[in-house]
């Protein structure tokens, strides 16, 4: 898969342009999935960082 194939050379420290130079890929391809995979990665640090999870105890409501 396109998916699979971007994300492993972005993760082993590939940039976007060493991804389309070695997969041929189209370029709004290639961003759009680094892209996805940030926004991904950034939420999943939030959620599970440990301030988060006291800033949520303390909202009424929320246990």
């Amino acid at each position: 898969r396109r998916l699979d194939a971007v994300l492993e050379l972005f993760q082993t420290g590939h940039d976007a342009q060493d991804v389309i130079k070695l997969l041929h890929y189209p370029k709004p391809t290639v961003y759009d999935i680094i892209k996805r995979f940030k926004v991904t990665v950034e939420y999943s640090r939030k959620v599970t960082a440990p301030e988060c999870h006291d800033q949520v105890s303390q909202v009424p409501g929320w246990v």
